[in-house]
């Protein structure tokens, strides 16, 4: 046992009276400052305040202070004196400085909680708090000071006496829907405090508005736009798609109001924060749950701290990948308060939380994907069902991720396509799409997901977060270890897979059901984001436990019914970053034995005649068009993305439709041919009939669009074509020759010089003509 506890227990019974009349105390310490006090460096670290409640005046050199109860000694003090009935405040910043001005430890304070240990020079334990989990800006201390007591205070007071008892905060109105204007009256437990609101979505201080009298809350709609007119990425990124443009006139408002209690000059009360919508078309305008995030401004839209701006870290010669939003970890997580309202405008949800911008490309996008976690006091997660497609009710993170994940503008893909394969034999991301507000602007359509991992398995199977091994990629850890796998891939390296023997061994180390499952979807709907990137396999860290793959991130996917994609996925050259030979190994050595051949074919023959049958697959894109469809025309108000609701629906038709019909009939073909097998040992035989129809069609994607237009037509049976552009009033303003040599036409065409409007394009050769309407917007 530790000299330090057995100190303390051999004398607890003696002294524990004196040692709180004599000994300095851990008095108060916050876990998760964002406002209440800066360092001079300008940070808000987390902090600890001591207390030497007795009449002498103690020198601290040699006492130690910790956050780990293995470790009492983790930070050791100089000499500083601390005079009698006086408070010190020390910084857990992990700076680890000893200026005595204003120390600083060596370690931080996790807000969901930790130990907290005082030792003096001879090692005796004088101060042990247990793991308290607190939100954002909440302190935890002795009330009254140096008493045995300790709980949540009313506020922050570091380096000043702890204040009395929390003060009540009552609002005569309810969060929620109104369909006419009304007032809102504030009031106090305690007659003594005044009260400090808001309705811009910042922190009420004493310099804010005082409530005097009850508040209007009316129709705002027509308000000037003001958060959603700030830029969200560089003027000039090459991925124009996801270039940030302003909204199309004013978007939908709500009304957020916030308010505190002073008293003395000091807070008593936490911030209420509350959103009111005021509208008489609320269920027609918003057709799904609403997300309301009340946040002070900077900490978005801050050049130096805000997440969501290019900002202080942005490069001009690296557009693409710099800015604030590439910025990752703790000290990039914003406070935020979260309100979550059911389509019938109940409010369901209204907790403090910590966000960060979540993802890697997109990040750089207009409107960004943003990670949530829970930080209520006593409280780590989210409860309530949130998704449409699973019954789970407990969640450690969720994502609110943007519509422009997508590799083209249809917004759904990745939701659609999960969902079509919930019930195969992995993990996957369940969905459902959201209405958005930021600070009482509408922000958009952004879909609520799980947020992939060791929580999101513990969850789901019930087991200790901290048993689990993550891997990604080409076996980076994200969680546990790599030995179990390491291991299986050494008995792979060593031996030959094709024998029966060394295939079952591998059997009781991997899951091949849920393999063959997870290669089959991202091979059929040809990811081009994977294999080299985007795989997550786990296990429980326990005998016999099976390495599991996980599905998700199908965005870059459904792109070229033609291609290849079963021999893009067991290639053993370095073709490109997205396969290379480390990516598909496992794949190919498991291809060597029979046994594993017949089940990959039997389930790929099984799914092509039931999930990705064409009829299934159409119906399910109609779902989601529907589903999506709902909110669209708001969204591209707000965003200007997708470029217009017939280009959306364009999109749609021309990634999932073109795919659904002919993929079957392609996908059986490479098969037949990989595997060299005759046409009646496959057990998925194609219609034919579908494929034929789809001929001399011609295809322009996006349509509409304002800069550039792909024109693509199959089986062309000249080897040049003439492209003529008409416009509405017949008169030809554009004249092209395209190659059709190889079959097909396929080629970009730059359309920035018409003028927006309707044209027809008529494409000509000797013996055939193909004609298609094409809208242009504005550039």
């Amino acid at each position: 046992m530790k000299k330090c506890l057995a100190f303390y227990l051999f004398f607890l019974s003696i002294i524990i009276n004196s040692v709180f009349a004599q000994q300095v105390l851990i008095n108060e310490f916050m876990s998760s400052n964002q406002t209440t006090l800066q360092d001079s460096d300008g940070d808000y670290p987390d902090w600890i305040e001591l207390f030497n409640p007795g009449e002498n005046i103690i020198d601290l050199e040699g006492y130690m202070i910790s956050d780990d109860a293995q470790a009492p000694g983790k930070w050791v003090f100089p000499s500083v004196h601390m005079m009698p009935n006086s408070f010190m405040v020390i910084f857990a910043s992990d700076k680890d400085r000893y200026d005595t001005t204003e120390l600083h430890t060596n370690f931080k304070i996790k807000s969901a909680g930790e130990h907290l240990i005082l030792c003096n020079p001879e090692t005796l334990e004088i101060d042990h708090i247990q793991p308290v989990g607190l939100s954002v800006d909440v302190a935890f201390g002795r009330y009254p000071d140096g008493d045995e007591n300790m709980m949540v205070l009313a506020s922050p007071t570091p380096g000043h006496p702890n204040t009395p008892g929390v003060s009540v905060l009552n609002i005569s109105k309810s969060a929620g829907l109104f369909n006419a204007p009304f007032k809102v009256g504030l009031s106090s437990a305690n007659d003594d405090d005044v009260i400090y609101y808001t309705l811009d979505g910042s922190i009420p201080g004493l310099s804010s508005s005082i409530y005097s009298d009850s508040i209007l809350i009316g129709f705002v709609d027509s308000i000037q736009n003001h958060f959603v007119n700030i830029p969200t990425t560089p003027d000039s990124m090459s991925d124009i798609f996801r270039t940030w443009s302003p909204p199309l006139g004013t978007v939908p408002k709500a009304n957020v109001l916030r308010a505190i209690a002073y008293r003395n000059g000091v807070p008593t009360s936490r911030v209420v924060t509350n959103t009111y919508f005021v509208d008489t078309n609320f269920y027609i305008k918003y057709p799904y749950h609403i997300v309301s995030i009340t946040t002070d401004s900077i900490n978005l839209f801050g050049f130096d701290d805000g997440i969501y701006v290019p900002g202080a870290y942005f490069e001009p010669t690296g557009p693409d990948w710099s800015g604030n939003y590439f910025q990752k970890g703790g000290d990039w997580e914003r406070p935020l308060h979260f309100e979550y309202f059911q389509d019938s405008g109940k409010r369901v949800l209204d907790m403090e939380c910590g966000m960060r911008i979540h993802g890697k490309i997109t990040r750089h996008a207009a409107q960004k994907s943003l990670r949530l976690y829970s930080r209520e006091n006593g409280n780590s997660y989210f409860n309530y069902p949130f998704m449409l497609n699973t019954d789970q009710e407990i969640f450690k993170r969720i994502l609110l991720r943007t519509s422009y994940a997508d590799g083209s503008q249809t917004i759904l893909k990745d939701a659609m396509l999960e969902d079509l394969v919930k019930d195969f034999n992995f993990e996957m991301l369940h969905y459902r799409p959201v209405i958005v507000f930021i600070n009482g602007e509408f922000w958009g359509t952004q879909t609520i997901r799980e947020r992939i991992d060791k929580y999101y398995l513990s969850l789901l199977y019930d087991i200790e977060a901290d048993s689990i091994d993550m891997l990604e990629n080409n076996m980076s850890v994200e969680e546990g270890s790599a030995d179990d796998y390491l291991d299986m891939m050494d008995y792979i390296d060593n031996n030959d897979l094709s024998e029966d023997e060394h295939y079952e061994y591998i059997k009781t180390r991997m899951d091949i059901d849920n393999y063959i499952d997870y290669q089959i979807v991202e091979i059929y709907f040809q990811n081009m984001d994977w294999p080299g990137s985007n795989i997550r396999y786990w296990r429980e860290r326990k005998p016999g436990a099976k390495w599991r793959w996980i599905l998700f991130d199908l965005d870059n996917t459904c792109f070229d019914y033609a291609y290849n994609s079963l021999t893009y996925a067991t290639s053993d050259q370095d073709t490109s970053w997205q396969n290379p030979a480390w990516s598909t190994y496992l794949f190919r050595s498991l291809l060597k034995n029979k046994n594993f051949e017949e089940q990959f074919l039997d389930r790929f023959a099984l799914y092509l005649n039931t999930t990705f049958d064409t009829d299934t697959l159409l119906t399910h894109i109609d779902k989601f068009t529907n589903l999506y469809g709902q909110g669209i025309d708001l969204h591209i108000q707000r965003w200007n993305f997708p470029r217009s609701h017939a280009g959306w629906v364009g999109d749609i038709n021309y990634v999932f439709n073109k795919f659904a019909k002919k993929r079957p009939c392609k996908m059986r073909e490479f098969i037949l041919e990989y595997f060299d097998l005759e046409e009646d040992e496959f057990g998925f035989y194609c219609d034919s009939a579908i494929d034929d129809n789809l001929n001399n069609e011609i295809i322009l994607f996006p349509n509409p669009a304002n800069m550039l237009v792909r024109i693509e037509i199959e089986n062309w049976q000249a080897d040049v074509a003439q492209l003529q552009v008409f416009n509405e009033m017949g008169q030809r303003v554009m004249a092209l020759q395209l190659n059709g040599s190889n079959g097909q036409i396929n080629e970009l065409i730059d359309i920035s010089g018409l003028n927006q409007g309707i044209y027809i394009f008529r494409v000509m050769g000797d013996q055939q003509y193909v004609i298609s309407k094409f809208i242009k917007t504005s550039n």
